[in-house]
């Protein structure tokens, strides 16, 4: 008997499956370890990883809030420079004041807000792609699994789903800018999600991970001991002698996510 392999769309993190749709077939050049992991598990020709244009720091990325927050950083610099030009001709400091007090506050908001909006954008390549490429199993980390959840939210999908270390929590600094986002799922999407997250994640929260499956009802939930953010140990195997990897735990989560009742 044939087995017929699933097609699978993987959801890359932040900096991972750039350009891809720019690679001709063959080229796994550039893809991250995750997705080309999956593509030599199930084929290239069953595997889709949509380029979402993301970056937290690439200002030439399209979706990436860095291009406008230093836009914001230009004007405000432009701005500030009138302001302390203007007060030296009058001697009175006042309007500089005003204006680096204005421009501090509005700061922060318009970093979330400018996050939230690459976000969303994010989403509709993925909701594309999903409609598009006619997926059997979403697989999806950091970004990307904070995007299939969302995606699972609207409804555009409620098929089996791994998340790895979703981005719904971050850690540090990060978090002033990444603000928390908890996820609304239907009870029939949160039925079929695997969600996995490493106990040593310094980037996104596991507590936060946790809650949101406990808040969801997602039942098949793990946390890898050991396991940092990019999980790829623990994924994907370690590394041995001759380039050769043991074991790894990919392959079994995307077919533990197929045998769950839909």
């Amino acid at each position: 008997m044939v087995t017929v392999p699933p097609r699978v769309l993987f959801m890359h993190g932040l900096e991972a499956g750039r350009g891809a749709s720019s690679r001709s077939a063959g080229d796994k050049r550039g893809y991250g370890r995750k997705a080309q992991a999956l593509m030599d598990l199930f084929g290239e020709a069953n595997v889709a990883t949509p380029d979402m244009a993301m970056s937290a720091f690439d200002v030439r990325a399209a979706n990436s809030p860095a291009r406008y927050i230093l836009a914001y950083a230009l004007l405000s610099m432009a701005v500030l420079g009138c302001c302390v030009w203007a007060d030296l001709r009058r001697g009175v400091p006042s309007t500089t004041l005003l204006a680096l007090t204005v421009v501090c506050g509005v700061f922060l908001p318009f970093a979330r807000w400018r996050v939230k909006a690459s976000f969303e954008a994010c989403v509709k390549v993925q909701s594309a792609a999903i409609a598009k490429f006619k997926p059997t199993v979403v697989v999806a980390s950091s970004w990307g699994g904070a995007c299939a959840l969302r995606c699972c939210e609207l409804g555009h999908w409620r098929g089996p789903t791994v998340v790895i270390a979703p981005a719904v929590k971050a850690c540090g600094w990060s978090s002033l800018v990444f603000p928390s986002w908890m996820p609304a799922l239907p009870a029939s999407a949160a039925a079929r999600i695997v969600c996995v997250v490493g106990d040593n994640d310094k980037t996104i929260s596991p507590s936060g991970v946790e809650r949101m499956c406990r808040t969801n009802k997602i039942a098949n939930f793990e946390v890898a001991r050991g396991g940092d953010h990019r999980m790829n140990n623990y994924l994907l195997g370690k590394t041995k002698k001759g380039g050769k990897r043991d074991g790894g735990k990919l392959e079994e989560l995307v077919h533990r996510a197929l045998a769950l009742p839909g």
